[in-house]
């Protein structure tokens, strides 16, 4: 996964022997250049990319790198398309492990995100834990317009984290990012998929009171008898977890109200 991690640009032009590389990336140049790009200063930032920096770096002190840096920052598209030009990797990670792609989502920035697919980014890129972008807008919920491009961009559905969550158990259900949701299940999410607990979306809905993605799945047919491993379906869970309007809503709800 890390394999694309540290790529070097390969210079066309100019061409530097290693002692101009190294007068060229000084810790100095390095600091001014990712001061550059958080200013949005294009004319600077173009300069030192003519002159042969590398964009593909890590700023020391906070782990980012330059295309990282300007995919959080607002009205950064053409910033991000000079890196991008003078050499910037679109899956370069940043020290924590994570692509522009998963930065821009994180900030709900989807003017960088329309930016950084444009030009060729790959919606599925993973982080270091192996999450996708879409599976980060799922977590960080807000205005579903980053999880509808990703999602329209192709972007693969079922990203599994370490305890078998998927984006519709996050999205759905954990934090009731219901317009998510409606994304999610309009571009075939499986509303069956299990986490390492045996529970479905359903289930998390039910544990954690989200009435309103609750009643998504159900209306989009959601199976209310599923177990999870506990041998336990989404009315009982929901039973257990004191969420008695929830359970009954589940409990009322007939397959003739899909």
């Amino acid at each position: 996964m890390n394999t694309f991690r540290y790529k070097r640009r390969v210079y066309s032009q100019p061409l530097l022997d290693d002692k101009q590389f190294a007068k060229l990336h000084t810790k100095a140049n390095l600091k001014k250049f990712m001061e550059y790009v958080q200013m949005l200063n294009l004319e600077k930032v173009c300069r030192l990319l003519e002159k042969g920096l590398d964009p593909n770096f890590h700023d020391p002190d906070t782990g980012e790198c330059p295309l990282t840096a300007a995919a959080q920052l607002e009205l950064s598209s053409e910033m991000i398309k000079s890196l991008r030009n003078g050499g910037a990797h679109l899956d370069f990670r940043t020290r924590e492990g994570m692509t522009a792609l998963h930065k821009a989502v994180r900030c709900r920035n989807h003017a960088a995100l329309m930016t950084l697919l444009d030009l060729g980014a790959s919606p599925d890129y993973k982080d270091s834990r192996g999450l996708t972008p879409l599976y980060h807008s799922a977590m960080v919920g807000g205005d579903p317009y980053c999880c509808e491009l990703l999602l329209h961009d192709h972007a693969r559905l079922g990203c599994v984290d370490e305890n078998g969550w998927q984006e519709i158990h996050q999205q759905a259900c954990r934090y009731g990012h219901v317009q998510h949701l409606e994304h999610l299940l309009f571009y075939g999410a499986d509303m069956t998929a299990q986490n390492a607990s045996g529970n479905t979306a359903l289930h998390i809905c039910a544990l954690y009171n989200q009435e309103s993605c609750a009643r998504v799945l159900l209306f989009r047919g959601a199976s209310k008898e599923i177990r999870n491993y506990n041998s336990q379906t989404a009315f009982q869970v929901a039973i257990i977890a004191g969420n008695f309007e929830l359970a009954e809503i589940i409990k009322t709800h007939k397959e003739s109200d899909v």
